[in-house]
Order: C-alpha cells, then sequence, then structure tokens
C-alpha cells in the first residue's frame, strides 16, 4: 500500500522515476522481509541460478566471505652484551638476543557474490555479476 501511495506521488508531481528507485528498490526488499517473517515468502523469478523442482528462490543478498588473516608481521625484542674491541675499526660481541615475532591480525574480506536462500537450499554465488536488486 505505501508502495503504491509512493508511485501516485511520483506520478501526481511528475517526479523522475530514477529520483526514488533507491527508496522503492529498499520498500521492496522490506516487504520481502516482513513476508518471510509472516510465513508467507514471497518467491522470486528470473535469479541467476536454477530452482531444483519444487524449489522457490525467496531472497537474494549481497555477500561477501570474510577470514582472519595475518596482515603484518614484526620483530621485537631486546639485547644484552658486551662489545670487546679487538683492534681499531674492530669488536666482536658478545651477549644475547631475546625476540619474538609479533602478527598484526586483520578481517579480510577474501571475495563476494550473491546469497540465494530457497525453500530447499541456501546458494553462495560467487560468479554472480547480478546485483540483489535487479531480480523480481
Amino acid at each position: 500500500m505505501e508502495e503504491q501511495g509512493i508511485l501516485h506521488f511520483m506520478q501526481a508531481f511528475k517526479v523522475p522515476t530514477a529520483a526514488l528507485a533507491q527508496p522503492l528498490q529498499d520498500l521492496q526488499h522490506y516487504r520481502r522481509l516482513y513476508a518471510a517473517e509472516s510465513g508467507q515468502p514471497i518467491a522470486l523469478t528470473g535469479t541467476a541460478i536454477i530452482p531444483r523442482k519444487g524449489e522457490q528462490v525467496y531472497y537474494v543478498a549481497q555477500a561477501s566471505t570474510v577470514e582472519d588473516k595475518v596482515v603484518a608481521t614484526q620483530y621485537v625484542g631486546r639485547s644484552s652484551g658486551v662489545s670487546v674491541r679487538i683492534a681499531k675499526g674492530v669488536s666482536y660481541r658478545v651477549g644475547q638476543s631475546r625476540g619474538q615475532k609479533v602478527e598484526k591480525r586483520a578481517l579480510v574480506t577474501t571475495s563476494t557474490g550473491l546469497l540465494y536462500v530457497t525453500n530447499q537450499r541456501i546458494v553462495y554465488d560467487i560468479r554472480s555479476p547480478l546485483k540483489p536488486g535487479s531480480t523480481s
């Protein structure tokens, strides 16, 4: 009903469709989520995956695989000891060094794609160039 009101407003005031394209797309997204929560999901058509027999695609969203990886490594520590001068410009160092490797870790996106939720499975398609709003 809200979507029809927006469309009526756009026609009455001659608002270009592109001006409200994103709000209409968001509204459609939330309408689908509400329908799924209410137990009456709305099936999508024209998706990049081919549904199996009796399968319906109900939700498509942009998704990313994120992994915890080492992004930097450095050695920190200390040393102690004595330098003994053997000749002019030549010295010998006796002592010990105690250092340890310190790794900096971060969450790194390793792949992106589309996540499809159907009544039979969940599919993560990392090859798909489509955007979630382009299916209807």
